[in-house]
């Protein structure tokens, strides 16, 4: 489990330096993560559905605290939002229209009756 959690930091550290490297902004490993930590404490706060607004506020925010532009760190940052609605939007198409046949959600239902 600490490995993966260790794996998803790296590779979430990956995106965000991926993200302003798309907008002309170099950033350094150190910047790169920092900037995730601070999204990923902004996105459990509870007072925004998904953190929408709150994370890119912190993103733009953190970059902008460590001496990057905001122009570029805000654009960054909705780049980076876009392209998760993107990939969650396609996973959940492919959930809409990739259901189990109907066998096997009735024979799950009668294990689930049986077990109680």
């Amino acid at each position: 489990l600490l490995a993966a959690s260790f794996a998803f930091q790296w590779l979430a550290a990956a995106y965000v330096y991926c993200t302003f490297a798309a907008v002309g902004v170099h950033l350094d490993l150190g910047a790169a993560l920092l900037i995730t930590a601070a999204a990923g404490v902004a996105a459990v706060l509870p007072i925004s559905i998904s953190g929408l607004g709150v994370v890119e506020g912190s993103i733009a925010g953190s970059a902008v605290a460590l001496g990057f532009p905001y122009e570029p760190a805000l654009l960054a940052a909705i780049l980076s939002r876009l392209l998760v609605s993107v990939i969650s939007a396609l996973c959940g198409l492919f959930y809409l229209f990739d259901r189990p046949p109907a066998d096997l959600v009735t024979a799950g239902s009668a294990q689930a009756r049986r077990l109680g």
